[in-house]
């Protein structure tokens, strides 16, 4: 039912047409609600398939470049298989990368605040500049001093 009610418009239109439903409508709502869920399973059980190890500081985990609207689901599903965390990245503008991580039981938020992010402890993310994607992509290993160094470099934009 939640994942058909989910890809309504929040209205109360929608809210008093819902009311007015039939049984049989309800029952083939709830039938469309679970075809959604289905396929949105498999796309996440897809992204978990092709996620690669990474290494964040020495820790070792899964990453997997993902939407940001499927991107929390993914990371929750990479820290159960990795036994530490998931992270997962996008591309957020011209400039920037988004990494999300996700654990269950692991502290990521010391791991994003080392990059500058934040968060909680088993939900966090931080962004890197762009010019980065390789260490996501290719060498799958970021380390925070690295990170502080090209942070210092970097010009200020004034």
């Amino acid at each position: 039912f939640l994942r058909r009610f989910d890809s309504l418009p929040l209205t109360m239109e929608t809210l008093d047409a819902l009311h007015l439903h039939t049984a049989w409508e309800y029952e083939a709502f709830v039938r469309e609600g679970a075809v959604q869920q289905e396929l949105f399973d498999r796309m996440r059980a897809s992204f978990v398939e092709i996620a690669q190890p990474m290494e964040i500081d020495g820790v070792q985990g899964l990453i997997v470049n993902t939407s940001y609207m499927l991107g929390s689901d993914v990371g929750s599903l990479l820290a159960e298989k990795s036994g530490t965390f998931g992270a997962y990245w996008y591309q957020e503008n011209d400039s920037t990368l988004k990494v999300g991580l996700r654990s269950k039981g692991f502290d990521v938020k010391s791991l994003a605040v080392r990059f500058g992010g934040g968060g909680h402890l088993q939900a966090s993310a931080f962004r890197l500049p762009a010019s980065r994607i390789a260490d996501l992509v290719q060498h799958r290993t970021l380390h925070s001093t690295l990170y502080a160094l090209s942070v210092e470099s970097a010009p200020s934009g004034n």
